[in-house]
């Protein structure tokens, strides 16, 4: 995920579909955080770097297959790429009943426990 991040940010800044190996070991998981956020930072000042236009800017599809992408689609697919990922880790999580990650710190039990509080709660038409 980290090295991903920075082939997406230099898609996007016009580098190119290339990215480099991170560069540590990530053999222990106690180095994935922080793998994470040095590659979420190196990721924000690439893309804050860049001109607002880039977002509207046509960028070559990998390996020039395809139509060109707006600069704004090539960062919705950096997004894209880390949501199917974490969907795949946590699926797998589950299946072998591992504690699960709650998106926003809500399960389905939860929310669905609060149904008819929040009904009261909602305006009347």
């Amino acid at each position: 995920m980290s090295e991903a991040r920075l082939f997406f940010a230099n898609a996007f800044v016009g580098e190119g579909w290339v990215w480099d190996p991170w560069p540590e070991r990530l053999d222990r998981k106690g180095d994935w955080v922080p793998a994470l956020e040095a590659s979420f930072e190196t990721f924000s000042a690439r893309v804050e770097a860049a001109s607002e236009d880039r977002l509207r800017e046509r960028v070559e599809a990998i390996a020039s297959e395809g139509p060109k992408l707006s600069g704004w689609r090539v960062l919705m697919m950096m997004s894209e790429h880390e949501v199917h990922h974490r969907s795949q880790l946590e699926t797998y999580a589950g299946l072998n009943g591992w504690p699960v990650n709650q998106i926003f710190g809500r399960s389905y039990e939860w929310v669905a426990g609060r149904l008819e509080s929040e009904r009261d709660r909602s305006p009347s038409e």
